[in-house]
């Protein structure tokens, strides 16, 4: 049973890869311009779990986890040339619970808050 499991993380994984190709494709195209704020803010969140993720000792959560991190720091390097910055009062107060859920973390030192 754990050699499935372990074969479907990594199945997962590597499907996880193929939204971003397509995201890609578009933004090359030119038929989408993505607000870099947003996929800045959604790789941050993916990054502390990640992190938190590996701190608790839940490898078979990271491969998908770094899947996301890794296709979407592709998104924004790409997205450099064809999106746009664009902070709304969400993008603030998602940065703001962001960086208080790292401080949570740190205060704590409990990788579950995050």
């Amino acid at each position: 049973m754990d050699h499935i499991q372990i074969y479907i993380g990594y199945t997962a994984g590597i499907l996880a890869f193929l939204p971003y190709i397509f995201y890609i494709r578009a933004m090359r195209r030119g038929t989408t311009r993505p607000n870099l704020t947003g996929w800045v803010l959604y790789t941050l969140a993916m990054i502390m779990i990640v992190s938190s993720s590996i701190a608790l000792g839940a490898w078979q959560a990271v491969w998908l986890a770094m899947a996301y991190v890794i296709g979407q720091i592709a998104v924004i390097l790409v997205a450099f040339r064809t999106g746009y910055f664009a902070f709304t009062k969400l993008d603030y107060t998602l940065f703001f619970i962001s960086f208080l859920s790292i401080g949570l973390w740190m205060y704590t030192n409990n990788a579950l808050y995050a």
